[in-house]
């Protein structure tokens, strides 16, 4: 399937609302395609913060889009047992 319009608005929101820190580690890594060590090298970071920082990020994303698949029924709500 095509992203839509909709899907990037919804994803250039998400992405404007992570730290800075993190959405620089995404572009470095996922758009200009820089590995791990140079991205550390660029930022002055560790690589182990370079990997902690993008699973930061996947934890972020994964969160956001599990919410609004909720909100679209897309995904049903989980029942908490007592």
């Amino acid at each position: 399937s095509r992203f839509c319009l909709e899907d990037l608005c919804f994803f250039l929101k998400v992405f404007s609302e992570m730290p800075e820190e993190y959405q620089m580690v995404t572009y470095l890594i996922n758009i200009e395609g820089h590995s791990y060590e140079e991205v550390s090298k660029m930022l002055k970071i560790p690589v182990g913060t370079v990997m902690s920082r993008l699973h930061r990020v996947r934890d972020f994303l994964k969160s956001k889009l599990i919410k609004e698949a909720k909100e679209a029924k897309i995904l049903k709500m989980e029942r908490k047992n007592a």
